[in-house]
């Protein structure tokens, strides 16, 4: 059962599984919404990502609304779990009071999280203060942006980037990049490439605005050429800014990896810091110890969400793009078979799996494949 409760831009989700009528645990999502037309979709990533991490999906799944591509998503559910998977949305009888009692549920969680991140905000010059402190910045850290990189043995790499402004996510300052420069599993050349590109663009940005805003160190001159190269990869803005403190996912490598993109684009001062997970340890270039807080810092817990909405930015998007293609690519090659056809298959069988072990005369009852379109599935597949 999925609650749902928002205040303004505020969305908390809660998750409540419920066996045999029983409530066997509960966990809660919080998110930023920059758009209300959002709802549906962070719905409907969140269930593909919930779920894409659950061993047992249940039968039944109560959502607050239905999303658009429901059919698409319970197609999505009944191929991993290997069983027939509803989503509902009930408006009456017991099915409806227990959405009831998870919104509510989640109301209160959300009061609980607005008041906890109000105390946060009234106490983040404290933690800029720490942060200065901590790594020697010039200034104290209003912007902080966040890199992590996700990918499945190489395949459909990516890497995000998150902006946090005064404490908080700024969503629509979020990118996204897709990894194009490197072969197999090389998670540290991955973030090398997403930190290049994203300076890359930002120079290019400065430069075509009259170097408006000033960057944290001039460009050598000899990489004026190359960060022009790099820049042409990257569309859309948002990168003229720099940060005040960039944070890797990772400890020495990572930090050495990033700080060599940096150096390559004359932006060697670039303030810079890795946050190892396994021992939450804090990483500095030309350091050879890191750093460590104690668990209850408040500048630590900060670096944390940063480096762990990192991650979530990237994984979600990495799955999205896994999930296309698993059940997109194999139609997709096949002459005769657009997005209506391909819908109208993979909700006739379930899979790809199951068109593949399907007979051409079963092929056939699905609206809108001739025989020679069933042949050319069969041979494809």
């Amino acid at each position: 059962v999925l609650g749902w409760a928002r205040q303004a831009n505020d969305l908390l989700l809660q998750v409540l599984q419920i066996r045999q009528g029983r409530l066997i645990n509960k966990v809660d999502f919080y998110f930023i919404l920059e758009d209300p037309e959002e709802e549906e979709e962070i719905l409907r990533r969140f269930l593909l990502q919930y779920y894409d991490e659950q061993d047992r999906i249940p039968r039944e799944i109560l959502v607050p609304f239905l999303p658009g591509d429901r059919e698409t998503l319970t197609t999505w559910l009944r191929e991993k779990s290997g069983h027939a998977v509803a989503l509902l949305c009930p408006k009456k009888g017991e099915k409806r009071q227990l959405l009831r009692m998870a919104g509510e549920n989640a109301a209160v969680r959300l009061e609980e999280e607005l008041r906890r991140r109000q105390q946060e905000e009234e106490g983040y010059e404290e933690i800029q203060g720490r942060l200065q402190e901590l790594f020697a910045l010039p200034r104290p850290p209003r912007r902080i942006e966040g890199f992590d990189v996700s990918n499945f043995h190489g395949d459909q790499a990516v890497a995000s980037m998150v902006v946090f402004e005064d404490g908080r996510p700024r969503k629509d300052a979020y990118r996204r990049f897709r990894i194009h420069g490197v072969e197999g599993i090389n998670d540290l050349a991955m973030l090398e490439e997403a930190v290049r590109r994203r300076f890359a663009r930002g120079l290019k940005e400065r430069e075509e605005a009259g170097g408006a805003g000033g960057t944290p160190t001039a460009t050598a001159a000899g990489d004026t050429a190359g960060a022009k190269k790099e820049a042409g990869k990257e569309k859309g803005t948002g990168f003229a800014e720099f940060p005040d403190l960039l944070l890797v996912d990772g400890g020495k490598n990572q930090v050495q990896a990033v700080l060599y993109a940096l150096t390559g684009l004359g932006l060697a001062d670039q303030p810079l810091v890795g946050l190892a997970e396994e021992n939450e340890e804090l990483f500095l270039p030309g350091r050879e110890e890191p750093i460590r807080l104690p668990a209850d810092d408040k500048a630590l817990h900060l670096l944390e969400y940063i480096r762990d909405e990192a991650h979530r930015f990237a994984v979600t998007y990495h799955r999205t793009l896994r999930q296309k293609k698993l059940t997109g690519s194999a139609l997709d090659r096949i002459k005769g078979i657009g997005p209506r056809r391909k819908k109208a298959l993979l909700t006739r069988f379930g899979s790809i799996q199951k068109i593949k072990e399907a007979s051409l005369e079963q092929l056939i009852t699905v609206e809108g494949i001739t025989e020679d379109l069933a042949r050319a599935i069969l041979e494809e597949l």
